[in-house]
Order: C-alpha cells, then structure tokens, then sequence
C-alpha cells in the first residue's frame, strides 16, 4: 500500500510524461481518447521498457548486487528520448534516494543516483521483499496512473468519476501490461512510442505550460 500511493512519486506532481502535449496537440480531448492514450503508453512503454526493467532492478536490490542495480539505471536513462523525459527520470529518482536515505539505506548502495525505475525497484526492495514481479508491476502500474488522471484533470475536461471510470477500465490492460514484460528478455526491451518522443520535444518548446514535462 505504500508503495501503491498517488504520493510515492515524489515530484511527480510537476511532469505530464508527455500528456499536457498531447492535450495541446488535439490527441487527448476528453475521457475517450485519454482511455486510448493511456493504453498506448501501458502496452508500448511500461510493458516493453519501464516495467521488465524494473523487475531487473527489484531482483538486483534482493540480491545486494549493487552494479547492477546501477547499470539497470543506466538502461532506463539511455532509453528516456528526450530532454524532459531524462530529467523526469533523473530528478524524481534523486526524490526517491533521499527518501530511501531517510529510511536506512542498504550497504550495497553507495547513495548513487539511480533515476526514478531503479530507485523504485530499490525502495520495494526495501519494504515489500515478497513481492512476485507481477504484483511490484501492478503496483507500479497504479501509482502510475493515478498520477497519469491527476494530470490530465488539469489540461483536459475529465471530473472525478471520469478519472475512476478510466482506473477501472483499464484494469485488463494494466494486468497485460505486466504479463507481457515478465516475458520479456533483455534484448526484447525497448521503448516502443515515437509519437511520445515527438509530442515531449515539442513540449519542450510549448509557450505556455502547466507541468515541466
């Protein structure tokens, strides 16, 4: 459950991942497209990139191997497209090193900043060592969402019921997600959304924005 929470991500309140472009772009305009967007995003990052690396990092944390824990970080980093997206990833992920710092953190880890992925896998590593891969995923998978309908309450037309209706039916999705990147091997694993890559860079640019990414 503490993982799970809306809150964990710590700055996430100030990144859209790309969503406040693609609301600017036309491609989400309410709740139906938002559906759509956010099953691209499960299926064609998280389940081929953010998730199959994250379970690579849990196990490496279990296991004290703190190189590669590190060089899964690394991975993550290499894969984020543009300016923002990296910086998403470097500055949430040092968030979530001091609060593991602020727990106790392990020998292993010699506090090097690891990027968000890999300090998450980190952190569950910490508090949650029972975790079957597909469990950490769907936990991640919620937290991401939830953040992802906190966003989009903010640049699209989409109330409460909307953001709960879209959790829900997006369940089925989530639960492939995981499938899917529990099977993957490493040279299956890859970021999959050019249009994500495309709208971010353009957000870089944008005139007037609410969020950093």
């Amino acid at each position: 459950m503490f993982l799970a929470s809306s809150a964990l991500p710590t700055g996430a309140f100030a990144w859209s991942q790309g969503l406040e472009a693609a609301a600017g772009a036309g491609v989400v305009k309410g709740p139906a497209e938002l559906k759509t967007y956010l099953e691209d995003l499960l299926m064609g990052s998280l389940a081929s990139f953010d998730l199959p690396l994250l379970y690579r990092s849990f196990a490496a944390a279990k296991r004290e191997d703190g190189p590669a824990l590190i060089a899964y970080g690394q991975w993550v980093l290499a894969g984020r497209e543009t300016k923002e997206l990296y910086q998403a990833e470097v500055e949430m992920g040092r968030a979530l090193g001091r609060l593991i710092q602020s727990l106790g953190a392990p020998t292993f880890w010699a506090g090097t900043d690891l990027g968000y992925v890999a300090s998450w896998g980190l952190l569950a590593a910490m508090v949650a060592t029972n975790l079957t891969p597909r469990r950490l995923g769907r936990v991640y998978v919620h937290g991401f969402l939830e953040n992802q309908l906190a966003a989009a309450s903010r640049v699209v037309r989409l109330g409460q019921t909307a953001a709960r209706q879209i959790l829900l039916a997006l369940a089925s999705v989530a639960e492939e997600a995981t499938r899917v990147a529990e099977g993957l091997k490493d040279d299956e694993i890859g970021a999959r959304l050019l249009g994500l890559a495309i709208m971010s860079s353009w957000h870089e640019t944008q005139n007037s924005r609410l969020f950093r990414s």
